[in-house]
C-alpha cells in the first residue's frame, strides 16, 4: 500500500493515539467525519430503541452519549479503542451512565466478545485509519472479519468512511461474509457524470439516482446572497447550513441469517480483483493535526 508521504500517520498503531490523546485530552471531544445532529436520520432508523450496541475506535466522539440523551434508544453501548489514553479519559468523563461502558481493545482481534454477541456495530473511521497503515490489507480484512463474527445474524453494521464504493466493498465482501449492503447519505463530488456514473452504476447496484445542481459554499447569507440577486436574476432560493465537517459514505450492512456466503473477490474493475492494494483515499487537509 502508498500513502502519500504528507498524509502519513501510524493511525493503525496504539503508541501514535495515546500521544495524540495526550495532548488532546483537554479538549473533552472530537467527532471524526460526521456528528450525532448529521447520522440521526440514519441512527433512528437503523438502531431502533434497544440493542447491545458495539462502537470501535471510540476515541473521544461522543456520539453514542448525544444518541442515549436525544433519542429514544434505551440499549447500551460497548466503546472500545486501542488508546487506553482515550479509554480511560471516556470512562472518567461518563462516569454513572450505566448504558455506557469503554474498554481498550483492538478491532482486528477481540477475543474478549464471544461471538454474535452484538446487534449493532458501528465504525466511524476505524477502517480509514487501518488503511493508512504498512500492513493495511492484512488488517483490513482481519477488522472487518472480527466485526462480522461479534455481529448477532440479523445484525447491523453502519460505516461510515470517506472510501468510495470501489475501495470498500471489497473489505466488505471477504469470503465467509454474507451482508445486505445499502449504502445511505448522497454523494458530493467534484466528479462531472461522464466520470462518476460508472461507479455508481456497478453490476448489482440499483439507485435512484438525481443530479443536483446546487451551490456548495462556505460563505454564509449576508455574504453570498448579494450575488445571487443580481438585477436581471430571479431564483427559487433555499439555504441548508450542514452540520457536518466533511462529506463521507455511510455503508448500512445487515447480517444476513444464514448460511455464509463463501463465494470469490467481486471484479470490481478491469484487471483489478479483490481488495485493492494501493493507497484508497488519504484523509483531506481538514482533517490534519
Amino acid at each position: 500500500m502508498v500513502c502519500l508521504s504528507l498524509w502519513v500517520k501510524d493511525y493503525g498503531q496504539a503508541s501514535y493515539w495515546d500521544r495524540r490523546y495526550e495532548e488532546e485530552v483537554g479538549l473533552n471531544k472530537f467527532e471524526w467525519y460526521q456528528s450525532y445532529d448529521s447520522l440521526q436520520p440514519i441512527l433512528e432508523k437503523h438502531l431502533g430503541q434497544d440493542g447491545h450496541v458495539l462502537q470501535v475506535g471510540v476515541g473521544t466522539s461522543e456520539l453514542q452519549a448525544e444518541l442515549i440523551t436525544r433519542s429514544l434508544f434505551k440499549g447500551s453501548f460497548v466503546n472500545t479503542d486501542i488508546s487506553a489514553v482515550a479509554v480511560a479519559h471516556m470512562q472518567q468523563l461518563h462516569a454513572g451512565w450505566p448504558q455506557l461502558t469503554y474498554q481498550v481493545a483492538d478491532a482486528k482481534h477481540m477475543p474478549e466478545f464471544a461471538d454474535a454477541s452484538f446487534d449493532t456495530v458501528i465504525d466511524k473511521g476505524t477502517l480509514d485509519a487501518i488503511r493508512c497503515g504498512p500492513t493495511a490489507d492484512e488488517d483490513s480484512a482481519a477488522m472487518m472479519l472480527e466485526l462480522y463474527r461479534v455481529l448477532r445474524p440479523g445484525g447491523v453494521m453502519m460505516m461510515i468512511t470517506y472510501g468510495p464504493p470501489f475501495v470498500r466493498l471489497p473489505w466488505m465482501l471477504l469470503p465467509g461474509m454474507d451482508w445486505d449492503l445499502q449504502l445511505c447519505g448522497g454523494v458530493i463530488t467534484y466528479g462531472p457524470p461522464f466520470v462518476r456514473l460508472p461507479w455508481m452504476l456497478l453490476p448489482g447496484m440499483d439507485w435512484d439516482l438525481q443530479l443536483c445542481g446546487g451551490v456548495i459554499t462556505y460563505g454564509p447569507p449576508f455574504v453570498r446572497l448579494p450575488w445571487m440577486l443580481l438585477p436581471g436574476m430571479d431564483w427559487d432560493l433555499q439555504a441548508w447550513t450542514g452540520t457536518s465537517r466533511c462529506t463521507c459514505w455511510v455503508y448500512m450492512l445487515g447480517n444476513v441469517d444464514g448460511e455464509p456466503s463463501l463465494g470469490h473477490f467481486p471484479t470490481l474493475t478491469p484487471g483489478i480483483r479483490g481488495p485493492i492494494a494501493a493507497q484508497d483515499l488519504a484523509p483531506p487537509p481538514d482533517v490534519q493535526d
